[in-house]
């Protein structure tokens, strides 16, 4: 019996450091298939047991770091040149092997954000096809993240089921279009494998992509907050749940009465749609302040990136939150850079297209106004593209095109290629007319495609259609069509339309459009 109790207290001491040693726990970013970032510190983090010594390996350079007491551990690889054979990033635990990361590229890191528009698949555009004949890219890399996920509070691991993926014909097929498109085509012109880190979600406001602490920045934002916390006092869950499902269970009762019938079905309305009841939101997740970004973005703050690729506008397009839209989505790059702790982050916006709604020309000079006004800021502007019947246009090569284009001028240095569009850069007002120098951007001059088109002069308070014509290389002469004496021109615009396209004319040699814009004196 004596011996019994000796050799169980034996095995009970012997378990102690076993039971106590926290195996090593990295956020679902750093997985296999992974892609680093080239040029630049890269960042390691996780979990360990506490003050443990923490060493990550990788293309033979060790890295060490101590857990603080927390098990909270960070290191910083110094910064690599690309990699484009697979290889292996291991990760030790005072000293023993406890993860290996395999099938890891170094190349050219990309955060894709914004709403549904970014979160297009490939599969549902025009070039669909083709894309599934070539798209065998082992250096093309996707950090998938499920759409609808949010959270209370900031969050230090990804959604359940998000993962890496390697791009093949398969999988491209729901990878984001804008992000497949211009990857593609910076892949190939750069000769380095690229990763497309998606967070994207339909429907989204701004307020949801941001944290919590930058609320209060703009009155807008803090406003929705506060109706927010009023609303979510008084929410009954449970309730609203069943109100749902009530609704959903009669659609569904009328639907199987229909189709029996032979009859035509009714679209789910929105309230089925869009607005399924959450345990811990009263507000449609999509514009719950903060919510988003606590759960898809916070996760990923710091994962070492060259740019943000920014699409979204369509839900900020009205009211309230229109109106203070270039201050949101400066607010917007400036928490996601103080997020990453990397303030020279580039980030690129791609402007709304053409589709009917009135105010979306308001949207697209804000998105410009925005980027004007910070650096490393980049707009792409697809203006010459849309559908006027559809908010998601299936062609989006265009947009993919213009996106590449855009980030090799600006950020890879590509002075043989024209992304950017032409800008206005002063009016200068007469009698007759106005006289506009735009600002080419790199590129050499301006051309019209068709006849003259698409821009309006301010005359006696009222907006008039104009005639233009191009003068010299970089300037444009805005006249009236019908001259008065006594008329006083006191402003000009160009593309103020939703649906613009028809309209669209002014491009640079490249085939870049002018951005939509307007002035007034």
């Amino acid at each position: 019996m004596k011996k019994f109790k000796f050799l169980s207290s034996v095995f009970f001491f012997l378990s102690i450091p076993l039971l106590s040693m926290a195996e090593i726990s990295i956020p679902k970013i750093f997985s296999d298939h992974m892609v680093l970032q080239r040029d630049i510190p890269v960042n390691i983090w996780g979990k360990a047991d506490k003050n443990a010594d923490v060493e990550v390996e990788f293309l033979g350079e060790k890295t060490q770091a101590k857990a603080d007491a927390n098990g909270n551990w960070k290191v910083v690889l110094k910064p690599m040149d690309a990699v484009k054979e697979p290889a292996e990033l291991k990760i030790y635990e005072n000293g023993k092997l406890s993860k290996t990361i395999s099938d890891v590229l170094v190349g050219e890191v990309w955060i894709l954000g914004g709403q549904s528009n970014m979160e297009w698949v490939v599969n549902n555009t025009t070039d669909a096809e083709n894309v599934r004949q070539r798209a065998n890219y082992p250096m093309m890399r996707y950090f998938f993240q499920p759409s609808e996920a949010i959270a209370e509070t900031e969050q230090t691991d990804s959604p359940e089921g998000s993962k890496w993926q390697e791009c093949t014909p398969q999988t491209a097929m729901f990878f984001s279009a804008m992000g497949f498109y211009s990857g593609e085509q910076i892949m190939k012109e750069l000769n380095v494998p690229i990763g497309l880190v998606n967070t994207s979600f339909g429907g989204t406001a701004m307020r949801a992509w941001v944290p919590h602490s930058v609320i209060s920045k703009i009155p807008f934002w803090q406003s929705q907050y506060e109706d927010f916390v009023a609303k979510k006092e008084k929410y009954d869950y449970p309730a609203e749940a069943k109100k749902w499902q009530d609704t959903l269970d009669k659609y569904n009762a009328d639907a199987k009465k229909l189709e029996a019938e032979g009859k035509p079905v009714p679209p789910k309305n929105d309230y089925l749609k869009y607005n399924k009841p959450h345990k811990i939101t009263p507000l449609n997740s999509r514009v719950t302040p903060s919510y988003l970004y606590n759960a898809k973005v916070a996760p990923l703050a710091g994962f070492s990136a060259r740019a943000i690729l920014w699409n979204q506008g369509e839900t900020d397009s009205w009211g309230k939150t229109l109106d203070c839209y270039k201050e949101q989505l400066a607010t917007l790059v400036q928490s996601w850079r103080d997020a990453w702790k990397y303030n020279k982050m580039h980030f690129i916006c791609v402007q709304l297209p053409s589709y009917k709604p009135e105010k979306w020309p308001d949207v697209r000079w804000n998105q410009y106004l925005a980027c004007k006004e910070m650096k490393n800021a980049h707009i792409v502007n697809i203006v010459d593209t849309g559908t006027e019947d559809d908010v998601h246009p299936r062609e989006k090569c265009t947009a993919g095109d213009r996106i590449a284009k855009v980030a090799l001028q600006n950020i890879y240095g590509k002075k043989n290629i024209k992304g950017n569009p032409p800008v206005p850069k002063s009016f200068k007002y007469s009698d007759s007319g106005v006289k506009i120098a735009m600002n080419l951007r790199g590129a050499k001059r301006l051309e019209g495609k068709g006849e003259p088109r698409g821009f309006e002069l301010f005359i006696d308070g009222k907006w008039q259609p104009a005639d233009a014509k191009i003068k010299g290389e970089r300037t444009v002469l805005v006249s009236a069509q019908n001259p008065s004496d006594n008329a006083k021109i006191e402003g000009v615009r160009y593309l103020w339309k939703g649906w613009a396209l028809p309209d669209v004319w002014l491009y640079n040699e490249a085939e870049i459009p002018a951005i939509t814009f307007e002035n007034k004196k």
